[in-house]
Parts: structure tokens; C-alpha cells; sequence
């Protein structure tokens, strides 16, 4: 996972500058270029840059011009000393369309190495209706996306789910990378279901092959990434920051975060799948939903 270009989403609302912080945090640590950008309802067909050499054609490019400058002053506005990445470089894109699409189109097109937005909080009813920005997203984007709470995120602390399969360890890599980018704290947590017939002390006491194969991925992930480890990791031993928990993942998982006091979940994400209720879709969807601080989701 790189940290050169970030996407940070906004609707000019004031949830939206929780996003834009988290943003600014992260250049301000890696050096990224970051790139606002607004999806009006109908200006332009593609998200495009004023100062890009292929301009909309009339009569869109003076309308683009406006809500381009419009979001300049916003952000302004809510960063009256211009916040900007220590070399400097940010940009303001705005562009038309369905938010979701455009979103993720900008940021593959754009070689983007990470989305970020604010994740709102909306009622069962509400997603059910009318969809949500966010899932939209994170189920089309081929990019990372970090999700941030409207009261920000504490990079401080940061929990991976991981399941021990092959395409599931780029969470561990992506999990690294991230919390040594912001100085944090790395723990895993991994959930063996449970079975009726198991006694309880055997379960606890006794780890499942899955589990054990898990930690030795962990160990040789541990030698290939070396000082990086030491960083992340209290003493470098990848295995005791494996917690392995019983029952189900989403709960376990959310359990997991709550006691930690984790600021960041990283999990993986399948991309694809239709809208509708988050409680009948997959444990990943669950979890971007209803953990309470912030989630990066990697896709897989």
C-alpha cells in the first residue's frame, strides 16, 4: 500500500470536513498529493480538472468553473490557514454524475492510492431507500477507501481482521504499511466459529489449524517486512499480536475494537454484490457499518 495520491471526497457538508482532516493528517505524514473532489449533479460528464489540458466543452466549462471555485472557498472556509501537505500539493476537482461511480472512476483513472470519505450514519429504512454514498463505493472501487467518522480518527491504535486465506493476507501488508505511515499501534484479530458440541475450555485453550497457519503467515510476513515490523508492532513477535476469538466474527470483531480502544479497523473487501440491507450482506459490509471508529477496507 503507497501513499502518493489521495482522494478525499466531500459534499460540502459540514460532516464532510472530518474526512478532509483525516486527509491532511495523512499527507502531512507521507508527503501524498491530495485531490478534493465534488460530484455535482449536472455539470460535467467526468470528474475533470480546470487546469487539466482537456476541458469540458461549452457550455459546461464555465459551470465547472464556478462550482470548482465555489469548492475552493468552502474549503477554505473550513481551513482558514489553507492546511495544505508539506510540499504543497492539493487540487480541486469537481466533476458530475452518480457520487459512487464518479468517485471510484476518478480515483482509478487517477492512479489514486487511497479514498477517503465520511461515513455517515444513516437509518436501516434510509439504506434500504435510497442507498448510501459510501457502500456504493467501497463495493466499486478497485482503490483502498478509509471511512472516517464524523468526529474524526485516532490512528493511534489500529485492529486487522484477517481470516488466513491467501488473498486475505493483503490485509496484513495493507495493515502494516498504514499504521507505520501514521505511527500506530498493530494488532490482528482473527474468529474461529464455534460449534455447539465443543466444550468451552477446549476451545479456548486449543487454537484451530486455520489459526496456527495464520500465525506462521504472520511470522514470514513478520521476516519479509523487517524494521517495518518493529515499528508497528510492541517487540516485533507477530504471533502474540494475534488475538484469535470464538462466535461470531461480526460481533467478536466489533468486541475486538471495543476493547483494544482501536481508532482504525482494517478489514478486506470483496467488491461487487447489490445494495439493501446491511444486516443480510457480507460480515465485511456489516463491519464498515457499524464499527464505531474508523474502517479501512482493502480490496480483495
Amino acid at each position: 500500500m503507497q501513499f502518493r495520491h489521495l482522494v478525499v471526497a466531500t459534499d460540502q457538508t459540514d460532516a464532510a470536513r472530518a474526512a478532509e482532516n483525516a486527509a491532511l493528517d495523512i499527507a502531512k505524514r507521507t508527503g501524498a498529493q491530495v485531490s478534493v473532489l465534488y460530484v455535482a449533479s449536472a455539470i460535467a460528464q467526468r470528474p475533470v480538472d480546470v487546469g487539466a489540458e482537456i476541458a469540458p466543452i461549452p457550455p459546461y466549462r464555465d459551470a465547472l468553473e464556478h462550482a470548482r471555485e465555489d469548492l475552493h472557498a468552502w474549503w477554505v472556509t473550513g481551513h482558514p490557514r489553507h492546511r495544505a501537505p508539506s510540499n504543497g500539493r492539493i487540487q480541486w476537482v469537481v466533476g458530475a454524475g452518480l457520487p459512487s461511480v464518479e468517485i471510484s472512476r476518478f480515483a482509478e483513472d487517477h492512479r489514486a492510492d487511497l479514498i477517503i470519505l465520511t461515513r455517515k450514519r444513516h437509518s436501516r429504512l434510509r439504506r434500504m431507500l435510497l442507498g448510501d454514498t459510501a457502500d456504493s463505493v467501497v463495493r466499486r472501487s478497485p482503490v483502498p477507501c478509509l471511512f472516517v467518522p464524523t468526529d474524526g480518527f485516532d490512528e493511534s491504535r489500529v485492529v486487522a481482521a484477517v481470516d488466513g486465506s491467501d488473498r486475505g493476507l493483503a490485509v496484513v501488508h495493507a495493515a502494516m504499511r498504514f499504521a507505520g505511515a501514521m505511527g500506530g499501534q498493530l494488532s490482528f484479530v482473527t474468529v474461529e466459529r464455534t460449534r455447539e458440541d465443543e466444550p468451552a475450555d477446549l476451545v479456548e485453550a486449543v487454537p484451530g489449524s486455520r489459526s496456527v497457519l495464520l500465525g506462521q503467515d504472520l511470522e514470514r510476513i513478520a521476516v519479509e517486512e523487517g524494521q517495518l515490523t518493529n515499528q508497528v508492532i510492541r517487540g516485533g513477535h507477530m504471533t502474540s499480536a494475534l488475538h484469535v476469538r470464538h462466535g461470531g466474527p461480526v460481533a467478536e470483531i466489533l468486541q475486538e475494537v471495543a476493547d483494544r480502544g482501536a481508532g482504525v479497523l482494517v478489514i478486506g473487501y470483496h467488491r461487487g454484490g447489490p445494495p439493501g440491507p446491511v444486516e443480510s450482506g457480507s460480515v465485511a459490509r456489516q463491519l464498515a457499518h457499524r464499527t464505531p471508529c474508523a474502517v479501512l477496507t482493502i480490496p480483495l
